[in-house]
């Protein structure tokens, strides 16, 4: 038996969330804390859970209002990844305190739910599915790929065969459909753009996403993306805050009339014209953390696997898919 939440917020952009036996699922407003994040301004940052344990689907209240600084991680994680003080002083930023969680209309703090309740949340409403069979989440738009299923295993083996943390650059502006990708899995990733101007164009802009190399989203990367520009693979031996501030730097150039203008270097077909002309300073700034960058030809049966030799030259090799 499987439990699903359905978020009736928005008919166009439908979210859920399931829970198997012996599952629980957390929802509310911080995508880092939560298996079902929605910007919803009056939901608690993690404001309700979703168990299902010996046949029983239960919801219960997390939300406790503003809480002091063990609690405020995933607020402070965001502002960590934009190198500033977390504004909220170290509480988090809840608006909800007082609104709870409500089932079919009245107040809980926990209750068992059934198929067809309606839960109310901030300003969200979902609704309890119970099926015996995991539901499916809703069709994305199709995306075919360029690669035969031989070919997509052989790109998967290459991105295992390094024992190097792995990440993506993701280009949302290049492939629209790819936001909703990272939605659905559970992954970490953020937008390389910041402050309020950058939230406005999420829906375009580049991600920085941490992998592994056998994970679904890996695998629906190679199966429905290479070959369309989507962006790139990297190995690199830093963490997530530090590889993504360290491509933060490179978002911005001047052209020769000194002009600043957005450098697509996530994109691989600048990356791979880019790279060849980097004299070895330059390459060891642009690479600095990175190991490898892996990313489509221009015949994506090929991929290539940009390194930085010992000569501080950049070196691209051609491994056939």
């Amino acid at each position: 038996m499987f439990v699903a939440l359905n978020s009736l917020l928005s008919e166009d952009a439908p979210q859920s969330v399931v829970a198997g036996v012996g599952q629980t699922v957390k929802v509310g407003r911080l995508k880092h804390e939560n298996h079902l994040a929605l910007p919803d301004p009056l939901m608690a940052p993690v404001h309700f859970s979703l168990s299902h344990e010996a046949g029983e689907a239960r919801v219960k209240d997390l939300n406790v209002g503003a809480q002091k600084h063990r609690v405020c991680a995933g607020e402070c994680f965001t502002y960590d990844l934009r190198n500033s003080r977390c504004l909220t002083g170290c509480r988090l930023n809840d608006k909800s305190a007082n609104l709870g969680l409500y089932l079919n209309g009245a107040k809980i703090v926990e209750a068992s739910v059934e198929h067809g309740d309606i839960l109310v949340a901030g300003s969200s409403c979902f609704e309890v599915t119970l099926s015996e069979t995991a539901p499916q989440p809703p069709p994305r738009p199709a995306t075919p790929g360029t690669l035969r299923p031989p070919q997509q295993a052989r790109l998967l083996e290459l991105l295992a065969s390094q024992r190097l943390p792995l990440f993506a650059l993701i280009d949302a502006a290049r492939a629209p459909e790819l936001l909703g990708l990272l939605r659905v899995h559970s992954e970490v990733y953020y937008s390389l753009y910041d402050g309020p101007a950058g939230e406005k164009l999420d829906e375009v802009a580049p991600y920085l996403v941490q992998l592994h190399a056998k994970s679904p989203l890996t695998q629906a990367l190679a199966a429905e993306q290479w070959g369309n520009s989507w962006g790139c693979f990297v190995w690199a031996l830093a963490d997530f805050k530090a590889l993504r501030r360290h491509f933060r730097r490179f978002l911005m150039v001047e052209d020769s009339r000194g002009k600043e203008m957005y450098f697509r270097f996530y994109d691989p077909r600048v990356l791979r014209v880019f790279l060849p002309t980097c004299t070895p300073q330059e390459a060891v700034e642009f690479f600095g953390p990175v190991k490898h960058f892996v990313m489509e030809a221009d015949e994506p049966n090929v991929a290539l696997v940009s390194s930085l030799s010992s000569g501080e030259l950049i070196r691209t090799d051609s491994v056939a898919l």
